[in-house]
This record gives structure tokens, C-alpha cells and sequence, in this order.
């Protein structure tokens, strides 16, 4: 199935939004298409004596071009509910530990449905890989802090989609008033925060927060291509 070339358009200028702002301390990657998002109901953790940063979260929509894909992520069944999670750790500069054993850092469960019949296509295991670097922006007074990630040894069901290739995440950590110990650029204490993000191909680029316009946007033609295809079914 090959999307509308408007809808191609408006999806690749939504992703061009993003102003461009240099960091010494972000590593300067950018999540390209395919991708899978995960919104503000996660959360960042940093835990000072074991060095462990934990990022938690649902996934909510795998969005490809080619294969044209726009799929809700959703829960493997009854007993088994979608995640996200990304585990590594770092001294108390902030700088990456390699992780040096056969597990994942990055595991994604889930279920999608990939050719738009209403059946799972995939479910289980949908994505794990390992963090290869990491880097972080503290926001500036009241602002939102960034993270971004480079992962390697792609493996899952939904690996194909990358072709063997890195991934890069970018991690939004909002100011909110759940959390009361916000990264304040350093590693030396505890810290947790709000996190919303993405994961996708990995695409260098000048490292660069993306905007909350550009999450409403993505919130909006989630809601309007799922009506499509509900009036689409009823047809």
C-alpha cells in the first residue's frame, strides 16, 4: 500500500520543523522514519550510587514510508501489556559504561498490525538493542531537559525495517510538577523526570530538542489517519 503524496509531504515537513541549536554535551543524532513513539506518560530515572539510568515508557505508534506502515502499538494480550524500557549506566561525569553482556539495553513488547487488516502481524518482542552513546542537554530555567542515544545489535521482529543499520532515540524530559528532582546537569545525585520521545533510524545531524508543536502535530494525524481507516473498515 503506498501513501498519498500529501500525506508524505506533511509527514517529512513535520519532521523538518525541528530548529537547529548546537550542544557540546548531546551527541548530535536525529531518530529518522521508520519510527516508534512513546508520549509523556514515561519517565526518566538517574540513580547516583549505581550509575543506572532507566527510561520508561509505552510505545504508541510505529510509522514507516517504505513499507508504508501507520500502526497503534498495542498490548500482546490480556496478561502481557506494551512497554518500552532502556536501561544503561554512566559515571558521574555522564559518560556511557559500555554495557558488556549479551542483554539489551533497549526491549520494546508490543503488538502491530502492519498491513492494515485489524490483525496482528507482529507481537511479542518487537524491538531490543544496545546503547552505544549517550548524550544530554539540561534545559535552560524551567525548560525541558534532552537526551539522545545511538543503539547498536538491532534485533526483534521489527528489525528488518532497519536493515541492520543504528538507531537513535531523542528523550524529552518536561518540566512537571511530579517530579521534584529534575536533571540539573550532573551525575552526582539522584534525578527523575517526565520522558516522551522517539526511536527510529539513526540520521547525524546537529543536535537539536524537538518542540511541542511538533508532538500535537504527530497527536493530530495519529487521531485523524486512525478515523480513516475505522470509516475505511466500515465501507
Amino acid at each position: 500500500m503506498k501513501p498519498q503524496p500529501l500525506l508524505t509531504t506533511l509527514i517529512l515537513a513535520a519532521l523538518s520543523i525541528m530548529p537547529h541549536s548546537a550542544s557540546a554535551t548531546l551527541v548530535g543524532l536525529s531518530p529518522n522514519l521508520p519510527t516508534i513513539d512513546f508520549s509523556g506518560s514515561g519517565m526518566i530515572d538517574y540513580n547516583a550510587s549505581s550509575g543506572i539510568v532507566t527510561i520508561t515508557s509505552q510505545p504508541s505508534t510505529l510509522f514507516s514510508i517504505d513499507p508504508f506502515i501507520f500502526s497503534n502499538i498495542l498490548d500482546t494480550d490480556e496478561n502481557t501489556t506494551r512497554g518500552l524500557s532502556i536501561t544503561f549506566r554512566v559515571d558521574s561525569n555522564g559518560n556511557l559504561i559500555p554495557n558488556n553482556t549479551n542483554q539489551p539495553d533497549l526491549i520494546i513488547i508490543g503488538a502491530v498490525d502492519t498491513d492494515f487488516d485489524n490483525i496482528t502481524d507482529y507481537s511479542g518482542t518487537l524491538l531490543t538493542a544496545k546503547v552505544m552513546q549517550f548524550g544530554y542537554q539540561n534545559g535552560t530555567s524551567g525548560g525541558d531537559d534532552t537526551f539522545d542515544l545511538q543503539l547498536d545489535a538491532i534485533s526483534g521482529a521489527l528489525a528488518y525495517l532497519y536493515g541492520g543499520q543504528s538507531l537513535a532515540s531523542l528523550v524529552i524530559s518536561e518540566v512537571s510538577s511530579a517530579y521534584n528532582t529534575p536533571f540539573n546537569n550532573s551525575f552526582n545525585n539522584n534525578w527523575q523526570g517526565q520522558a516522551k520521545g522517539v526511536i527510529g533510524f539513526l540520521v547525524s545531524t546537529v543536535a537539536v530538542p524537538i518542540p511541542a508543536a511538533f508532538w500535537l502535530w504527530i497527536g493530530a494525524l495519529a487521531t485523524t489517519l486512525s478515523f480513516v481507516r475505522r470509516v475505511k473498515n466500515l465501507q
